[in-house]
């Protein structure tokens, strides 16, 4: 998030209208926002020669993953896109796309009460 204003700020403004933004993108499966705790003190111990802790200016405030109803439908959200990005500066103090082919990632559904013994 933007450091020059109120974390929360920030998180409400990704919440709503930046996901109204997305979740308008013809095309789009899926649209799925990983807010992270502000203070997360990690589950790694610390070892000597070895960074464990993540540095304030490397930290990560949430995940944000988009899925699409096909491999040409994001040319489809072209206007969306144009919209998108200049208001992700409205929240984020850096951001990283990161592109997958369509059978990069697996996804599973969970049990139906049904189906547990």
């Amino acid at each position: 998030m933007r450091t020059d204003q109120p974390r929360q700020t920030g998180i409400d403004h990704w919440k709503s209208p930046h996901s109204g933004i997305i979740s308008a993108t013809p095309g789009l499966e899926e649209y799925r926002q990983i807010h992270l705790a502000e203070h997360n003190p990690g589950l790694w111990p610390a070892i000597d020669g070895v960074q464990t802790a993540i540095p304030a200016d490397r930290k990560i405030d949430g995940v944000a993953e988009v899925t699409f109803q096909s491999t040409l439908a994001p040319l489809k959200g072209r206007k969306q896109t144009k919209l998108a990005y200049p208001d992700e500066s409205n929240v984020f103090r850096r951001n990283l796309l990161y592109a997958g082919p369509p059978t990069g990632t697996t996804s599973a559904s969970p049990t139906s009460n049904a189906d547990t013994h």
